[in-house]
């Protein structure tokens, strides 16, 4: 019989022993450990994003690896995750780095004329990327702290359907797992701050997509992976914390509110609940992600689709492309001849995040770099110096830093902006409308909440026309949580919300293939030489 054998995991100041039997892939250990890592492709071997530092029994680089590795990266013991082997005990340290979510939104103006409680209540957002948590105490609706994390089960994919494929092939415990641990240390983050015992908590609101929410109560997530894709649970529900492992008074209780479909879920209908009575109608909501929900918001009604843009406009998938914490470039501007770009964190350019990600695709552009179809042009432009070759392939390098942006990354932008683009139009028309009577659209989330509209319109992933009229308003599901935790009639309205949408299948819609593919191109660049 092969001895067990054992791995530790670093993770800042947190250590976990997890033992195996060998030989195992550090990404599985990782996984097992429930502590944050990030595996954007799921293990799927294409991000090539699941670096961390390893020693111990390791099998040797495979030729895939070691390309991917720098002489610096071996020397400092950097491994590929997903493809290294433990073959005895290991050490696996994973790289350090600080989600810089969006937590803050606009809270409506409705509010309760009583208090809603007495005690200390929770408000959280479970997003695809980031989990943010809001406590509040309840008899003066005073918020006592705010904390976001990164969502651990990023281990298993950055998006909704690798985690999904994932609960299928019997992951469905460790994904539970690993969401139920992070918002009970999320809880215990805003506790300490606030100076409040954790065990003194008592309701809870949690929003999220469907897929989250089915993940985190450990439903059967068939039905939300095959067609015709109509879930088996849609919430709207309240349930014990004991149900997900979490401590609270004798009474407490947590609501999920209700999904209306199985890609439109209680995070749409926060956000919703967000915007209140502040809505001109006509307005668009976009919560512009992983998974793309869109709501055109009438004086008729609500119409509302998913756009599967995947994980690019999050920097998954993206060769240099990472979540939004130090380092990453979250801006880029075209001066003249320059490029002149804004670091999180304000040290070394070490990735790109989203909105950096877009503003480098328009001023690539608006540069001549890029042409209407995509393609990236060695010369005919100032920067020819920055363009040379990347893994086999042309690449644009940021001047002054190590970041580079392929031809294969630009492709990626192109399919999820002409997703989003193609989900809006579809909605617009629908409803008989254009952009230009669109009187206002808002951007929500943490990703939509950062992006450039100029560049957004650059690019074609916003309509032009509305460029002026929009507005950021952060992490509007996240207040929608608090809205639901703070006024007692706001589940019944979300419950309308919920019921009132109509829900449109873009791939049953006239024209949304042509649209997705004529969106594809970049209409305000160059026209290819």
């Amino acid at each position: 019989m092969t001895a067990t054998c054992v791995a530790t995991v670093e993770s800042g100041r947190s250590v976990v022993t997890v033992p195996f039997t060998p030989p195992r892939l550090l990404s599985d250990l990782l996984s097992q450990s429930g502590l944050p890592f990030e595996a954007p492709c799921g293990g799927r071997q294409i991000c090539r994003r699941c670096r961390v530092f390893a020693t111990g029994e390791l099998s040797d680089p495979t030729p895939t690896e070691q390309a991917s590795l720098t002489k610096a990266d071996e020397r400092a013991g950097v491994r590929l995750a997903c493809m290294t082997l433990a073959l005895g005990d290991v050490r696996i340290r994973l790289r350090p780095g600080t989600v810089q979510a969006v937590t803050e939104g606009v809270m409506p103006s409705v509010t309760p004329e009583a208090p809603t409680g007495a005690g200390v209540g929770l408000a959280v957002d479970v997003g695809t990327t980031t989990v943010a948590g809001y406590l509040y105490d309840l008899a003066d609706r005073r918020r006592l702290a705010t904390a976001a994390c990164e969502n651990p089960q990023r281990a298993f994919g950055a998006d909704v359907v690798s985690r999904l494929d994932a609960a299928l092939h019997g992951q469905g415990e460790p994904i539970k797992r690993a969401i139920e641990t992070a918002i009970g240390d999320l809880q215990t983050e805003l506790c300490i701050e606030a100076g409040i015992d954790p065990a003194d908590v008592g309701d809870r609101v949690i929003v999220g997509n469907t897929a989250m929410l089915t993940l985190l109560c450990g439903y059967a997530p068939d039905a939300l992976a095959t067609a015709p894709f109509i879930p088996a649970h849609t919430m709207d529900e309240f349930r014990p914390p004991s149900d997900f492992g979490w401590r609270g008074t004798a009474d407490s209780r947590v609501y999920l509110p209700p999904c209306p479909a199985a890609f439109i879920g209680a995070d749409t209908v926060a956000a919703l609940l967000s915007v209140g009575d502040r809505a001109e109608r006509p307005m668009l909501l976009a919560d512009v992600g992983t998974n793309g929900e869109l709501v055109l918001v009438t004086p008729d009604g609500l119409l509302a689709c998913s756009a599967a843009a995947g994980p690019a406009l999050e920097g998954a998938g993206i060769r240099c492309g990472t979540v939004a914490s130090p380092g990453a470039v979250s801006q880029v501007a075209l001066l003249g001849a320059r490029m002149c770009v804004t670091v999180i964190g304000g040290g070394k350019a070490e990735g790109l995040c989203g909105s950096g990600l877009l503003d480098l695709v328009a001023a690539l552009g608006a540069a001549g770099v890029l042409d209407r179809e995509g393609r990236l042009h060695e010369d005919g432009h100032v920067f020819t110096d920055c363009v040379r070759k990347a893994d086999g392939q042309p690449a644009f390098f940021l001047p002054g830093t190590d970041v580079y942006l392929t031809q294969d990354d630009v492709r990626a932008v192109q399919l999820a902006k002409a997703a989003i683009r193609a989900g809006i139009e579809t909605l617009l028309s629908a409803a008989n409308l254009t952009g230009d009577k669109v009187a206002r659209l808002l951007l929500a989330g943490g990703f939509g909440s950062r992006l450039s509209a100029p560049s957004a319109a650059a690019i074609g992933l916003i309509p032009p026309s509305l460029a002026s009229r929009t507005e950021a308003i952060g992490n509007a599901a996240g207040t929608g949580a608090c809205r639901l935790l703070l006024d007692p009639a706001a589940a019944q309205e979300a419950r309308a919300i919920a019921a009132h949408i109509r829900v449109l299948t873009l791939n049953e819609q006239p024209g949304f293939e042509s649209d997705y593919i004529r969106f594809m191109r970049f209409e305000t660049f160059p026209r290819p030489s």
